[in-house]
């Protein structure tokens, strides 16, 4: 995908901390823009029974992006 001149890789996640999930990756800088899927201090609200999906979703955002390292 291309805004603005720049090149951003895009990525759904599903059945995570919400329904759906969309990051925006910038590869020449490294930049991740995951909303609220990876800050610092967050996590899903257990009450929802959403924690397992949203660990597998960081296991594959790593891996997607960062070869495996966040």
């Amino acid at each position: 995908m291309q805004a603005g001149g720049l090149r951003f890789e895009t990525a759904t996640f599903i059945h995570g901390e919400s329904d759906t999930a969309n990051v925006y990756y910038r590869p020449d800088t490294g930049d991740l823009f995951s909303g609220d899927l990876a800050t610092g201090m967050v996590t899903p609200a257990l009450i929802e029974g959403t924690s397992c999906g949203w660990l597998q979703i960081l296991d594959q955002l790593g891996g997607r992006f960062f070869s495996g390292e966040l």
